[in-house]
């Protein structure tokens, strides 16, 4: 019974081979795992406020007066009459000056 002589050269092509592999496989979970999270809510989108925004756009053109609980959290928000003086909002007035 002989020895089956596997070359360096072999070696090292195998060993990339598992390599690329396992790196494939890691982003294809982190990928999966990723998405399933943002499906369950675990994970919130960075655009999440846009969204909820415009989709609730034709909603908030018809309030009256906009409160905190019309907008989802934490949304920062800045209410100002005609002249552009600020009335009210949560934003800070070092944020709002131009």
């Amino acid at each position: 019974m002989g020895y089956k002589i596997i070359t360096m050269k072999r070696q090292l092509l195998l060993y990339l081979i598992k390599l690329f592999m396992g790196i494939v496989i890691i982003i294809i979970c982190w990928l999966a795992l990723t998405n399933i999270f943002v499906e369950c809510g675990v994970i919130i989108p960075a655009n999440y406020s846009e969204t909820i925004l415009e989709e609730n756009r034709k909603r908030l053109d018809d309030i009256q007066q906009i409160t905190d609980n019309d907008l989802p959290y934490g949304s920062k928000y800045s209410i100002f009459d005609l002249d552009y003086n600020y009335e009210r909002g949560t934003m800070n007035k070092s944020d709002i000056e131009v």
